[in-house]
């Protein structure tokens, strides 16, 4: 679903449960760069310096998975001269950041005007600079500083405090369900695209129930008009994969569902 709309995703599970090898898997579910994309991810490696003498056009979507320890600079990208960083090299497929809660509030605050905009600016007394940064954003977390809050088997050894503070830097949704796999899941993904570049920047409306449910939802959760628009985002993604020209309730109350639930 994520891979489909395009949407940042936040996985939370206990070491070993295979959120780096889920991550790492969907660039391959990806539907293929059209010769635009390509030449503007081949652009942004140029200008790096790191484009491969024997790569003319970079064809495959970039999948960029940077340390915990990376600095701001390496991040969104700069210095003297000023060059892309990781979200720039990661244009028009993943950055993934494991162990989220360890990166720098510094280093991830510089995540909102590309994720907002799919550009960073970036100023110099010279001028200003503007990379594109237009990518799918993947996280994943322990759900606790030992790893095992929740887990079935194994006793977790936080506090409910120390869980809650841990927790603090959730970023947007968490998908715990789909077991969609293989190639039915791609050609599926691939449909899904079509349907959504056909109908370009048009939004389906929605019939009164589903006004209903939204301002309901709205209320109880506390949800901004920023959540709002990610809802119905959603929504028309799990739509489309049903095959559907409208946004039923039910699509409403899923996307609904996926909302973050934070230790209380």
């Amino acid at each position: 679903m994520a891979a489909a709309g395009g949407h940042d995703v936040l996985m939370t599970g206990p070491p070993g449960s295979g959120k780096t090898l889920l991550a790492r898997s969907i660039p391959s579910i990806l539907p293929a760069m059209t010769v635009e994309e390509a030449l503007e991810v081949t652009k942004v490696y140029s200008v790096a310096g790191m484009l491969p003498p024997d790569t003319p056009l970079i064809r495959h979507r970039p999948f960029r998975a940077p340390h915990h320890t990376i600095s701001h600079l390496g991040l969104v990208g700069g210095g003297h001269f000023p060059r892309p960083g990781e979200i720039s090299l990661a244009h028009r497929g993943v950055l993934f950041l494991d162990e989220l809660p360890e990166f720098g509030a510094r280093t991830l605050e510089g995540l909102r005007q590309p994720l907002e905009d799919g550009t960073i600016s970036i100023a110099r007394a010279t001028g200003t600079l503007a990379f594109p940064a237009r990518f799918m954003f993947i996280a994943a977390m322990n759900p606790c500083p030992c790893g095992y809050y929740g887990d079935p088997v194994r006793e977790c050894t936080c506090s409910m405090q120390t869980i809650s503070r841990y927790q603090k830097g959730d970023k947007e949704t968490r998908r715990q369900g789909d077991k969609e796999r293989g190639s039915f899941g791609s050609i599926r993904i691939r449909q899904s695209t079509t349907r959504r570049r056909r109908r370009g920047g048009r939004r389906s409306r929605l019939d009164e129930t589903g006004r209903s449910l939204v301002r309901a939802a709205m209320q109880q959760l506390q949800m901004s008009a920023r959540a709002f628009h990610r809802i119905l985002k959603l929504a028309r993604t799990i739509a489309d994969l049903a095959g559907s020209q409208r946004i039923e309730t039910a699509h409403l109350a899923e996307a609904i569902q996926y909302r973050p639930r934070r230790a209380m």
